[in-house]
């Protein structure tokens, strides 16, 4: 998580939570996370990363070293 919050700075966050967070053990080298993260952004320009986002990430470990082999995101629409 603490690659994830660098990843953040980069963009234009205001604020971020982070919720519903999971990690789903599939081997003892290859993992899944799922959380779900409400962004708000401060400038207006940058609307389109706000929201509320369902984030999943598979992890492989390579040689004692966890890597970032997939990750996909989805808005979470409110009807």
């Amino acid at each position: 998580m603490r690659q994830k919050a660098e990843i953040i700075k980069e963009f234009d966050v205001a604020q971020y939570k982070i919720s519903n967070y999971e990690v789903i053990e599939e081997t003892e080298s290859l993992c899944q996370i799922h959380y779900v993260i409400k962004i708000t952004v401060a400038d207006r320009k940058n609307a389109d990363l706000e929201g509320v986002f369902h984030i999943t990430s598979t992890w492989k470990k390579i040689a004692d070293r966890w890597k970032l082999i997939f990750n996909m995101d989805s808005r979470i629409i409110k009807v």
